[in-house]
């Protein structure tokens, strides 16, 4: 048997790497939400900032 993380289908993969820079203290404070939430940081920070991006071009479109 194989050991280690499973294979991810290429379709599902994340391509794209985005560097965000933060102090200490809003670092912290998004693994805290991200923490509440049972996400990691980098799961919480895409579905977060995705949600508000959608949200901005939502309103823009009104």
């Amino acid at each position: 048997m194989k050991m280690g993380r499973p294979t991810i289908q290429p379709d599902k993969r994340k391509q794209v790497i985005s560097t965000l820079r933060t102090s200490g203290d809003e670092r912290e404070t998004m693994d805290k939400a991200a923490a509440l939430k049972g996400s990691s940081f980098s799961s919480w920070a895409r579905e977060t900032l995705s949600q508000e991006a959608q949200r901005i071009l939502d309103q823009a479109a009104r």
